[in-house]
């Protein structure tokens, strides 16, 4: 880049670098001396739209790649998370940290009943709940017109659980439903 010229670095960083396609992680190489790759290579993976780029193997990250390779010797795994609650952890933690993960003090027991103005009810005195909507006859519907799925008797208990979350003091705007599909 001209607006760079000749110009180097001590130090380069990529976060999210389990996102980051290998080719986009070398351009900073000829420009650093030491490069630092943040991130979790088992989380969300580069997003690769081309099938023959993903068969060809672009739908790897460096960070990835390196950890498979040199992992054990080069990577510093984190300890504490200082983002959600023990129980929310407690998936990821058993299950890519070998439980080694904790959660910080500040947060490990964070309720939505501890927000100013929110009340204490089931659904905010709990951090996590499973609604089990098996043998519920809860169909999902495939519209003609679209590859993806819907399934409104259980968009409807989502939007249920989200009407007694607000009437119990959450901001409607602090509140994310996230289906994986587009009709839903």
């Amino acid at each position: 880049s001209s607006l760079l010229g000749q110009r180097r670095f001590d130090l380069g960083v990529i976060d999210e670098a389990g996102q980051s396609v290998e080719p986009a992680s070398w351009i900073p190489l000829p420009r650093v001396d030491r490069l630092v790759l943040a991130g979790d290579h088992q989380q969300l993976p580069p997003t690769i739209l081309s099938q023959q780029a993903q068969a060809e193997g672009f739908g790897v990250s460096m960070l990835e790649q390196l950890m498979r390779r040199d992992g054990a010797v080069l990577a510093r795994r984190l300890d504490v998370q200082y983002r959600m609650h023990e129980q929310i952890m407690g998936f990821s933690a058993a299950e890519f940290y070998e439980g080694t993960l904790e959660a910080a003090t500040a947060v490990s027991h964070h309720l939505l009943a501890d927000l100013p103005g929110v009340k204490r009810v089931g659904l905010t005195e709990t951090a996590v709940w499973f609604i089990d909507t098996a043998g519920a006859s809860y169909d999902e519907e495939q519209p003609r017109d679209s590859a993806s799925r819907r399934n409104p008797q259980e968009a409807a208990l989502a939007a249920q659980k989200v009407t007694e979350l607000v009437a119990a003091g959450v901001s409607a705007t602090d509140i994310a439903v996230i289906t994986p599909y587009s009709a839903q």
